[in-house]
């Protein structure tokens, strides 16, 4: 088995607390608008890259039509639903099962499924062809309106072609092209400079909000972007892209002494169980009331330590055995719980 490569799990350490932060913020998006550019600077580019890495690391499985191996995700997908339901049931009292279609959290995982399926069936074809014509579906796609949540349709097209590069390209050679250090500070000031942008016109950005969510048709788009949608989507996968990669070259080889690479390398299990954490916290116990004591001014911001401690909180090595006992039963437990 290949040596795990750190950067990767400091990576998707970095993903999925964006993930949980991300989450957090649809619950306050409406209150604040430092909440609104936080979103935005989020979603405008960690799914896609998220599914980029996936697909990256998806060759073995792929190539070697491992079916047996993928089939881990969706039991994964069934827990994440269930682990979801008591949540609703035990802090709000309330519940709503939706295994087809499905708003909440457990849908990359059920599209992470699907991709893996999509991509053997597609193997023996070029993959130029299908790369460019998954980018040609997705544009079209949002003109429809019966692409929907159902079957998580409508986040399965519009993704897909970041995980198909991701499938297309070498780990190795990506990682290289982004490691010099004339990228790395370039990567680090434009994304500085979005940042800086997005915060400061916030107001005048944010209608592109439906577009970065992967589920909404052109539709909920206003006035004249609707008929400009495909264009708008294209122009959304260029600069996605873009940031995914400043992203990737701004990220260090090694940080913390490898302990932030070994819970980047639980990033699922954060996945399946964050989302009752969030419930518990900022629905039961309101926790923003006991922001605004803290920092009457700024309370929206603490948010981010917030998500942070969920994560931390969810990346603990004790829930891998449990998680890999469900959803992995037929396979060995290793000690790692990595």
């Amino acid at each position: 088995m290949s040596k795990r490569v750190e950067k990767w799990d400091i990576l998707k350490f970095g993903l999925i607390f964006l993930v949980v932060l991300g989450h957090i913020c649809d619950i306050y998006i409406k209150e604040s608008m430092a909440v609104r550019a936080i979103w935005l600077c989020i979603y405008s580019f960690h799914m896609p890259l998220f599914f980029f890495v996936a697909g990256l690391f998806s060759k073995r499985k792929i190539n070697e039509k491992q079916y047996t191996g993928i089939f881990p995700y969706f039991a994964m997908y069934i827990v994440s639903q269930m682990l979801l339901l008591f949540g609703k049931m035990i802090f709000t009292g309330g519940y709503e099962l939706q295994l087809l279609n499905t708003k909440d959290a457990p849908w990359f995982i059920f599209v992470l499924f699907a991709y893996y399926v999509i991509t053997i069936l597609l193997k023996n074809f070029d993959g130029r062809y299908i790369l460019t014509g998954s980018v040609v579906l997705a544009c079209i796609a949002g003109y429809d309106n019966s692409v929907s949540d159902m079957l998580q349709l409508s986040r399965m097209i519009v993704f897909y072609p970041f995980f198909y590069a991701g499938y297309l390209l070498d780990e190795k050679k990506v990682r290289e092209r982004l490691s010099g250090r004339t990228v790395k500070i370039t990567a680090a000031l434009a994304l500085a400079a979005g940042i800086v942008f997005v915060c400061a016109n916030i107001q005048s950005v944010y209608w592109i909000r439906p577009l970065l969510t992967g589920r909404n048709p052109y539709s909920a788009l206003k006035g004249i972007c609707y008929p400009l949608g495909g264009l708008l989507r294209l122009a959304f996968y260029l600069g996605s892209a873009l940031i995914g990669m400043m992203v990737i070259a701004v990220t260090p080889d090694r940080l913390g002494g490898g302990i932030i690479a070994g819970l980047g390398s639980r990033s699922i299990q954060v996945y399946m169980l964050h989302r009752p954490c969030i419930i518990l916290f900022c629905v039961r116990l309101q926790i923003a009331g006991w922001f605004q004591r803290i920092w009457p001014a700024h309370y929206h911001l603490l948010i981010i330590p917030l998500a942070l401690g969920i994560t931390l909180f969810c990346s603990w090595r004790i829930f891998a055995r449990p998680i890999r006992a469900l959803t992995m039963p037929k396979v060995r437990q290793d000690k790692s719980g990595d």
